[in-house]
């Protein structure tokens, strides 16, 4: 074989090999995403380290939650989640930042879980630990669709709904950054909130008047049905002659 036709060949060679030819897979009910924005974990139900159920319903408490996956052999989970304590510590002491902090263990083997919950106690996280489950690993398996493992760590936003807001892989790499990127979420998903009823103000004109007094009075005395938002004045779970009296103050400024 000539020189000149035997380098073009030895050339095509390593080009393929470099850049292998991809060839063209059949086509699905539906393209998986590129990640899990969208994606909804209304319906997730697991347990914590300690074997306590834990499912959607704490969704609720907060208007945005953090859950961050990690493993015990990840070496980056291990690095960013004194952060991740951090951040659980400022939003705890700031409830009206709205904002609840969760880890999850992703584990490939089950002797994972007990050196989990060793790892935890001695380094003195107190924000819940929730194991892997089904919801979440359909989340976090869009960043690696074609891998039969999950890549961590991972951290998703979600807001009160279930739906992820965002999701990013790899670890953050100071609080600060850690700090940023979850307000910058909170600031955005908060404000597309309702803002929470005016106590007193159950028929939601803004002002707490004595018409507003009348009214639980009415709800007190069982003349009215339903919900009165904002009727419950003292927050004891029901709507009494007592909250009448205090929407009454409210209206004329005592």
């Amino acid at each position: 074989m000539p020189k000149t036709r035997r380098f073009l060949a030895v050339l095509l060679a390593a080009l393929l090999a470099a850049f292998p030819v991809f060839t063209p897979r059949a086509a699905a009910a539906a393209p998986a995403p590129l990640d899990g924005v969208g994606m909804s974990v209304a319906d997730f139900a697991t347990v914590d380290l300690q074997g306590a159920a834990v499912d959607a319903s704490v969704l609720g408490n907060a208007a945005v939650t953090v859950f961050n996956i990690w493993a015990t052999w990840c070496y980056p989970c291990l690095m960013e989640l004194p952060d991740f304590q951090t951040l659980h510590e400022y939003y705890e002491a700031t409830p009206e930042a709205d904002v609840q902090v969760f880890g999850i263990l992703y584990y490939t083997e089950p002797s994972e879980i007990p050196e989990a919950v060793q790892l935890v106690a001695e380094a003195g996280y107190t924000f819940d630990q929730l194991i892997m489950c089904d919801s979440f690993y359909a989340v976090a398996q869009t960043m690696f669709p074609d891998s039969e493992g999950l890549g961590v760590p991972q951290t998703f936003i979600v807001d009160r709904g279930g739906t992820v807001r965002a999701q990013c892989y790899g670890r953050f790499w100071d609080y600060q950054e850690l700090y940023g990127y979850v307000d910058g979420y909170y600031q955005q998903i908060s404000a597309e909130e309702p803002p929470a009823p005016l106590p007193g103000d159950v028929n939601g004109d803004g002002s707490v008047t004595i018409t507003d007094a009348v009214t639980v009075l009415r709800a007190a005395m069982g003349i009215l049905g339903g919900e009165l938002p904002g009727a419950d004045f003292d927050g004891d779970g029901s709507v009494t002659i007592t909250d009448a009296v205090l929407v009454l103050r409210a209206a004329m400024g005592v």
